[in-house]
């Protein structure tokens, strides 16, 4: 069977017989597996003391019906940022690795808010910069589904069977030759967007058992390893971004660990050591980030209409998932410090 065009049905059918397998969502045994899993990532004991013991720090403004930020009280004929949604894999992630079941209801009911909106494309008709906004929705989603799988796959069964055919629609509508190609177009200047966009369709490829979105997501991960300079930065705007620098390696780690082909894991691996190292250099002793003449960083506005700043949640998260993956202390160490900065640990 070609799971390519598999019907809702049969692909449901699929998911319920990975579940009640040996192993939720089994990989093939014929190819080499990495050793650290999604959840495992996050489940590291710095990011449970300096992270998940303020939820708030993984995702804040969440209303009661699951939005987030700036989709808080829009009309459903406003426009609003599916993106903002993806923070619904962040809080199950963070209430696994908290055991806390509310965390991940609330997970759920964010991610659930975005589906609420999908179209039957898989869009997100009214979405602002659909492509890159879906792709990191579809991401946190998959992310959200993997952990929960890895977690328990007969106590969220029920979820996982309801919310995979949605994902799975909405990284296809990635792949239409039309929407790739505009969303390749704006893409174009930041090399952290092809990280997102392999980890985002890898990690639904593991979930739908899908080896054609699997190799689009080597593909992206190819771009991705082809745009990093010598020095270890993976441009933004034509220079460095001392955060977005930071999003890439997290997006690349999500897709690692997911990813099954041995050379292609040694060659993210590389990239990631690179770009760690660069990362830390602008860190000092005192755990204070160093933007220097980071392209974004102080110069864009967000959704919200705020001046970016350095994204700790996720400075710390790829610091410390480096670590987990190279065992390179120093990585750790620096994310340390950087918490400790923050007043995140004590």
């Amino acid at each position: 069977m070609n799971k390519r065009f598999l019907g809702i049905s049969a692909l449901i059918l699929l998911i319920n017989l990975s579940l009640a397998g040996s192993g939720a969502f089994a990989r093939n045994d014929s190819r080499q597996s990495f050793s650290v899993t999604t959840l495992g990532l996050a489940q590291d004991p710095l990011l449970v003391r300096a992270l998940y013991a303020v939820p708030s720090r993984m995702a804040g403004s969440v209303d009661p019906d699951g939005a987030v930020g700036v989709n808080r009280g829009v009309s459903s004929q406003a426009k609003f940022f599916i993106e903002k949604q993806r923070y619904g894999g962040d809080l199950v992630q963070t209430g696994l690795a908290s055991n806390d079941d509310t965390l991940i209801k609330t997970g759920l009911k964010v991610i659930n808010w975005g589906f609420s909106r999908q179209g039957a494309d898989g869009s997100f008709p009214g979405t602002g910069d659909p492509f890159h906004s879906v792709s990191l929705f579809v991401e946190g989603t998959a992310r959200a589904l993997l952990s929960l799988s890895e977690a328990n796959r007969d106590k969220y069964g029920e979820p996982i069977t309801a919310l995979v055919p949605k994902l799975f629609a909405a990284a296809q509508w990635l792949e239409q030759p039309e929407v790739e190609r505009r969303g390749q177009s704006n893409n174009f200047p930041y090399t952290h967007r092809r990280w997102v966009l392999a980890a985002a369709l890898a990690e639904t490829a593991a979930l739908a058992h899908d080896p054609n979105m699997a190799a689009k997501a080597k593909a992206y991960a190819d771009q991705g390893l082809a745009l990093q300079q010598a020095d270890g930065v993976n441009p933004e705007k034509d220079g460095y971004d001392v955060s977005y620098q930071a999003v890439g390696i997290l997006e690349a780690e999500r897709y690692l660990v997911v990813c099954h082909d041995q050379t292609e894991q040694t060659q993210v691996k590389g990239m990631i050591e690179k770009a760690c190292n660069w990362e830390i250099a602008m860190i000092g002793d005192d755990g204070q980030v160093n933007v220097g003449n980071s392209t974004r960083m102080g110069n864009e506005a967000a959704h919200s209409g705020k001046i970016k700043h350095v994204n700790t949640k996720e400075v710390l998260q790829a610091l410390t998932y480096a670590s987990k993956i190279t065992g390179d202390e120093r990585y750790r160490n620096r994310a340390s410090l950087v918490a400790r900065a923050h007043g995140w640990l004590q």
